[in-house]
This record gives C-alpha cells, sequence and structure tokens, in this order.
C-alpha cells in the first residue's frame, strides 16, 4: 500500500466515524429526553428537543437556527449528491462533460419529488415503509456488491484493483 491509500483509509475511517456521531445524536437526544415510546410517536422528535434549548436572555428560539443548519445541510447533500448523479451518469453514458446532463436531471428530480410525496401524510408513509429498505439496498448492497464484482474480475497481476 502506498502511504497516499494509507493516509486515505484513515481519512475514511475518520469521516465515518464522524458521520456516526452526526447520525447518532439527532437520534439519542430525543430518546433521552422523551423517553423511547414518547420519541417514536413524535413527528420530527430532534426538532422536540430543539424548542427545549434555552440560553438565558440572548437567545430564546434555537429551533430557528437548527431550521437554519438543517435548511443549509439539506441543500449541500442535495447538490452533492446531484453532482455525483450528474458526473456518474455522464461516465457511464461515457459523455466528455456533464453539463448537459443537468437540466433534463433536475427536472427529473422535481417531478419525482412531487409524485412521490404530494403531502405529509404520503412523505411520512414513504419515509417510514419505502426508504429504509431503499437506504439499505442503495446505501449497503449494491456498494458491496460492486465492491466484490470489481475485486474479483478488475485485478492486475499485483491483485490491486486496476
Amino acid at each position: 500500500m502506498y502511504n497516499s491509500q494509507k493516509k486515505l483509509v484513515k481519512t475514511g475511517i475518520g469521516v465515518a466515524l464522524v458521520t456516526l456521531i452526526f447520525f447518532l445524536g439527532p437520534v439519542t437526544g430525543p430518546i433521552a429526553l422523551f423517553g423511547a415510546e414518547q420519541a417514536a410517536k413524535m413527528a420530527f422528535p430532534t426538532f422536540s428537543e430543539v424548542r427545549y434549548i434555552e440560553s438565558g436572555e440572548v437567545i430564546n428560539r434555537f429551533d430557528a437556527i437548527a431550521v437554519l443548519f438543517w435548511t443549509v445541510g439539506l441543500m449541500i447533500r442535495i447538490a452533492l449528491f446531484f453532482y455525483g448523479l450528474s458526473l456518474g451518469l455522464a461516465q457511464a453514458l461515457r459523455l466528455t462533460t456533464y453539463q448537459p446532463l443537468v437540466i433534463p436531471l433536475a427536472w427529473l428530480i422535481g417531478i419525482c419529488t412531487i409524485i412521490y410525496a404530494a403531502n405529509y401524510a404520503e412523505l411520512n408513509e414513504f419515509l417510514f415503509k419505502s426508504y429504509v429498505p431503499l437506504n439499505i439496498l442503495m446505501g449497503a448492497i449494491i456498494p458491496t456488491l460492486l465492491l466484490l464484482v470489481s475485486k474479483v474480475f478488475f485485478r492486475n497481476n499485483k491483485g490491486d484493483i486496476r
């Protein structure tokens, strides 16, 4: 292994741990504050938790700040996924640039969001019934299969992936 590859592995593990902390925080906080049964009944338990935070006379409404952070974080996440989708599709189609795909993909994503969740009830049903299996499939099973296929079929003479 080269030195940059070792550094990449350490960085990847560090990023995975930080991501784990960021995912566990919004889950464990409401459970600790409200209890597991009460938190499970809430629509947005982390938002309810943030409403309990006060900082004396200085800042009384942390919920506005939390919504700002969630919105900015969501926009960054959407932008990164959209960029990855555009770039990956351009590479799969062997295009020289991803830019011709940006507007059609944006329209496709916009139309799909309207179709999938027209109101809060449909969004809630999607999140609790379809999202978890879809997330497991797209986030764990397919990447693992792609890794295994690449290790088996795309090796050079030294055993490294080309």
